[in-house]
């Protein structure tokens, strides 16, 4: 079995490969990262305190999760949108679309979309995925 440091390089090599030529800059980050953790030099990396990499084009999510994590814990897709909408404005950030936000935090930090229905109310709310 593969530890989490071998699927990791593997993980980075993989998304060093799928960059096509115009993403030169990228793909040669991924090698850097992938290599720096060959060489046991974790310190160049981007990892949320859970330990999931974020892309270098995301880092801006790494500080709205540490700012608002308590907060997005309940509350609803929408709401949790807002605050990140005010937090991109400021600090000057163009912000990504509803679901590509959603979608990439839901994917880089533990946390999941459930229904919750109330009467004839239907939200989606940020739940802790274990």
């Amino acid at each position: 079995m593969k530890s989490a440091k071998e699927c990791k390089i593997n993980q980075l090599l993989r998304l060093a490969e799928l960059c096509d030529t115009t993403q030169a800059e990228k793909r040669k980050y991924y090698m850097e990262l992938a290599e720096s953790l060959i060489l046991d030099n974790e310190t160049l990396f981007d990892f949320t305190s859970e330990k999931h990499f974020v892309p270098p084009e995301y880092k801006h999510l790494i500080e709205f999760y540490e700012q608002y994590k308590d907060l997005l814990i309940g509350n609803s897709s929408e709401s949790n949108y807002q605050h990140y909408l005010a937090f991109c404005g400021e600090k000057n950030i163009k912000p990504l679309e509803r679901l590509p936000f959603s979608q990439r935090m839901c994917n880089y930090f533990p946390l999941k979309t459930a229904v919750k229905r109330n009467k004839n109310v239907t939200l989606r709310i940020w739940v802790v995925r274990e």
